[in-house]
């Protein structure tokens, strides 16, 4: 029960509250204010939600918008003929290289493989040095047809530059397959060539004119049964027809066939110090004994002019190479070449007194020999980076273009478009940053503009005042 006292200072009170002026805010300023309230707590989500989607948004634009780049991006048809060039140093192996299928660097002057780590995240590559001798590209086609070998790593499918560096075959040694493709370096496009039944196949050499593929055909992976049971085909490009030459078997399916310049031969290793030239249908035309310790091993083996077959000394050092004349009238020929320091293996003939091996050394080196000994240089230079990463192997030069070869200064690699996933990722990194840079920036903003407020201090005292 209330007191009396109690109810007279509530009054009191009351009376005092309704003396003081108060003017209530109009009923539309009500309405916004509380309208305000409730936008604010909206935006508490949305704005995280906006900006979620506006950065999906840009990226999406950025995937789907043409690729920019640093280089060109693709041959030109329409372009001056360049003359077939190398240059002084190979550049080194970059993950922004582009892809065949996506900018086509035309005619290729060298193809090969670079990297140690064998898998599928661009630390083993597959690269074609297109004729300018600095236009790279990957070629993404081995590198999808690759598989896993016997040693658990993963590797690329076979390569075969064709004499003119228009085209590669591709095929794989380590899987079954019914049919082999060839890439055009000029379009990017991709023809398959059937081979009737599943097989493995591994690409031994094409004909001078680029019109014939010679290739092993198998019944087993390259790790069964079936690795040596490779019988020689000729596959003619023109109409897809593969004939096979012979019934004989490779005796060894990692020896090399080398075609004559004609197109006419074949120099197939039939044993150990045995080379056989076959006309295309497997008859037997010429037999050849090599100097011990000698064997084919390049499908780029056969002189220009037809006269000779260079062989190899694979011993403990490969480089040692060996003339054997192969017309038969017993022309005198050079005298063998000494081993490099490194092993080597033959390349390609500059001309008919000389020819070009690659030297797996520090760097990787492409050295030309004089037929007669005299005179051995390095033309060109591949690094291979620290602990050897970027190590090069597996050279291939396209033969038909040797004759006319410049080595030179090329300027800085022409590597194509970047690569889309690099666009994305720079987008996406540039977004992000910004978007977490904003309440950073506000902070800031906010504590420069308390550290500038002018700060209340009480007066000074001053006694003239008082």
């Amino acid at each position: 029960m209330t007191s009396e006292p109690d109810r007279r200072i509530t009054a009191g009170l009351r009376q005092v509250a309704d003396a003081l002026p108060v003017t209530p805010p109009p009923v539309g300023q009500l309405r916004a204010r509380a309208f305000h309230r409730a936008s604010t707590g909206r935006a508490a989500w949305r704005r995280p939600a906006f900006a979620a989607a506006a950065v999906l948004a840009v990226l999406v634009v950025v995937a789907l918008l043409p690729v920019p780049g640093t280089g060109g991006r693709g041959w030109d048809p329409a372009s001056p003929a360049v003359s077939p060039t190398l240059p002084h140093r190979f550049a080194g192996m970059s993950l922004l290289t582009a892809s065949v299928s996506t900018a086509p660097p035309g005619p290729a002057m060298a193809l090969y493989g670079q990297g140690s780590l064998g898998t599928r995240l661009g630390t083993s590559q597959v690269l074609v040095l297109g004729v300018d001798g600095r236009t790279y590209r990957r070629l993404d086609l081995a590198e999808q047809r690759g598989a896993t070998g016997d040693d658990g790593e993963w590797h690329a499918a076979g390569v075969l530059l064709a004499p003119d560096g228009t085209r590669v075959a591709v095929a794989s040694e380590q899987r079954v397959d019914d049919g082999l493709e060839l890439v055009d370096l000029r379009t990017g496009a991709v023809r398959r060539i059937p081979l009737g039944r599943p097989v493995t196949v591994r690409l031994l050499a094409w004909t001078p004119d680029g019109s014939r593929l010679v290739i092993s055909m198998g019944d087993g992976a390259l790790d069964g049964s079936g690795s040596r049971n490779g019988r020689l085909a000729v596959v003619d490009l023109g109409n897809g027809r593969v004939s096979m030459v012979g019934q004989e078997l490779l005796p060894d399916p990692y020896l090399k066939v080398a075609v004559s310049p004609d197109g006419e031969l074949l120099a197939v290793p039939t044993g150990p110090g045995r080379v056989a030239l076959v006309d295309l249908t497997g008859v037997v035309r010429r037999s050849l004994t090599l100097p011990e310790g000698y064997y084919l091993d390049s499908p780029a083996a056969w002189s220009p002019d037809g006269r000779l077959l260079a062989v190899q000394h694979l011993g403990a050092v490969r480089g040692g190479l060996a003339f054997v004349d192969v017309t038969g009238v017993g022309a005198p020929t050079p005298a063998p070449l000494s081993a490099l320091a490194h092993p080597a293996a033959l390349l390609g003939w500059a001309s008919e007194r000389a020819v070009l091996v690659g030297v797996e050394g520090g760097d990787y080196e492409i050295v030309e020999r004089s037929v007669d000994g005299a005179v051995t240089r390095t033309v060109a230079r591949a690094g291979q980076g620290p602990g050897r990463i970027g190590r090069v192997d597996g050279l291939q030069l396209a033969k038909g273009l040797l004759e006319d070869l410049r080595v030179a200064e090329v300027g800085g690699p022409d590597r194509g478009p970047w690569p889309r996933w690099w666009i994305v990722s720079v987008a996406a990194l540039v977004l992000g940053g910004c978007w977490l840079i904003r309440p950073l920036r506000r902070r800031v903003t906010r504590m420069l503009a308390g550290s500038a407020a002018p700060v209340d201090r009480p007066a000074a005292h001053d006694p003239d005042r008082e």
